[in-house]
């Protein structure tokens, strides 16, 4: 959060939105520019309070909460119409999948990116940014909003 912010802060405009289930232990926010909002991330109450926050505004989404692909698909679709042509929704921890790390076997936010994609045309999978040094924990993860 604190990284953006701070990019927020260079160029004068701009806000970060933190959703968690949970904000007992969280720090406090040490920067204007963040707001914490607790809820789960796919409630309607917390989709219509950021859709609040949001509209009018450019917006780019970074998902990175729980790595499970129903989820992980669940996020994306609800957070996907948020996002502005040209903008980006990005997949965190792909690699995850890539790579078998998760707790339990099953799939993960790279499956999760993989069905949205084939469900719609309003994305596209953008490799010039994940993949640009070759190493990323967001393999296949960073879905640009064409239309």
């Amino acid at each position: 959060f604190y990284f953006f912010a701070s990019i927020l802060d260079m160029v004068g405009h701009g806000e970060v939105l933190g959703i968690d289930i949970s904000l007992a232990k969280a720090k406090p926010a040490e920067n204007k520019r963040i707001t914490y909002m607790e809820g789960s991330s796919t409630s309607e109450t917390t989709l219509e309070q950021v859709r609040r926050r949001a509209s009018g505004k450019r917006v780019l989404v970074i998902a990175d909460s729980d790595h499970e692909k129903s989820h992980v698909l669940g996020e994306i679709r609800a957070y996907a119409p948020f996002v502005h042509i040209g903008g980006y929704f990005v997949v965190e921890d792909s690699l995850n999948d890539v790579m078998g790390y998760h707790p339990v076997p099953n799939e993960g936010p790279k499956a999760a990116a993989d069905v949205f994609l084939a469900e719609t045309d309003d994305f596209v999978l953008d490799r010039r940014w994940g993949e640009r040094y070759l190493m990323s924990l967001n393999p296949n993860g960073y879905l640009l909003r064409v239309k």
